[in-house]
């Protein structure tokens, strides 16, 4: 049986896919980068809020925040790292392209990995992710090389 996980993360894939593609198509056609995310913004206020209202999450989310100031710094750094990160892959492919900003986007696993390494000294790497990781460098300096 497929797990729940593994499905949540390959609809991620499909449709992060097919936004950029279409985000793409966008950029071309004059809008930019930030209006684009400005609009994203706009609408994920209430998806988002919605979601939380219906799963009974904010007050609780709310109470964890406040119990631990380490949590709001946390959550701030993540929020202002998704605007950045944002911003940064959609003006990459508006001046590269979708399939090749997206190419390179797709080596965060490692900085991922750094991270959780840094930050909260916890090692979650064995033998097959270190091969991954040396395949993702790997596919990184081929596509530099010939983009």
């Amino acid at each position: 049986m497929i797990s729940m996980w593994f499905l949540f993360a390959i609809l991620s894939a499909v449709l992060w896919g097919m936004s950029y593609a279409l985000a793409e198509n966008l950029f071309k056609n004059a809008v930019s980068p930030s209006t684009l995310l400005f609009f994203y913004s706009v609408l994920s206020v209430f998806v988002y809020g919605g979601v939380a209202i219906a799963n009974k999450t904010i007050k609780p989310s709310i109470e964890v925040l406040l119990s631990q100031p380490r949590f709001i710094m946390f959550l701030l750094i993540v929020c202002f790292s998704y605007m950045i990160a944002n911003l940064s892959i959609f003006y990459s492919v508006q001046l590269k392209n979708a399939t090749i900003a997206s190419m390179i986007e797709m080596s965060y696993p490692v900085f991922t990995a750094f991270f959780t390494w840094l930050f909260f000294r916890e090692v979650q790497i064995n033998p097959m992710t270190m091969l991954g990781f040396f395949c993702v460098v790997g596919g990184i300096v081929i596509i530099q090389q010939t983009a």
